[in-house]
């Protein structure tokens, strides 16, 4: 074969171009031992590529010297150009990379701000001591959410208002009353 059809396999070959038969070829190529003094640098890597192939991948596609003398002197078209899909394909990954990614960092920065903020802290739920950050916060929110459901039960007021108005109707006098809520809202 010559140099210069397997200079091209070569090009096609790093290009992820080449089909199996092609790829045979220049394994059996490199394999033959008769290999042209600007390709022996490749000699090493096309050899190990070899030993990798599988007996299966030896009987498709006819034998490498056959596929080797039809691979055209010059690729004709585009080389950059890929079927439509890869196009899809290429921009589902990216935007699933981004999405996921920008989770994860919004993720990390949270942890983070937690620990900057709560660093060292604790709680004790049914006897456990609980020092996890996450499950901390977890924690407070379904006191936070249980405390809203309470409000709303009441129709807005809370205890303390209750108590106040309770005490503040125990007292007849007027002047005592006056006082209490002036210390109330202190």
């Amino acid at each position: 074969m010559s140099t210069k059809r397997m200079k091209l396999l070569i090009e096609r070959f790093f290009e992820g171009e080449t089909t199996l038969g092609e790829e045979q070829a220049i394994y059996a190529y490199f394999r033959a031992g008769d290999v042209d003094e600007e390709l022996e640098p490749m000699r090493e890597i096309f050899l190990d590529f070899s030993a990798l192939e599988t007996p299966e991948s030896l009987s498709e596609e006819g034998t490498p010297a056959s596929v080797a003398a039809e691979v055209p002197l010059e690729v004709s078209g585009d080389k950059t150009s890929k079927p439509w899909w890869w196009k899809v394909a290429a921009v589902i990954a990216v935007v699933l990379t981004l999405t996921f990614g920008t989770k994860y960092m919004a993720d990390v920065r949270e942890r983070d701000a937690l620990a900057a903020q709560y660093g060292g802290s604790y709680m004790i739920v049914d006897g456990k001591r609980i020092d996890d950050l996450t499950e901390i916060r977890t924690h407070l929110e379904q006191v936070l959410a249980s405390a809203d459901r309470l409000e709303k039960q009441f129709g807005g007021r809370t205890f303390v208002q209750e108590a106040e108005r309770d005490l503040l109707g125990a007292f007849d006098d007027p002047v005592q009353r006056a006082e209490m809520k002036r210390l109330l809202n202190e």
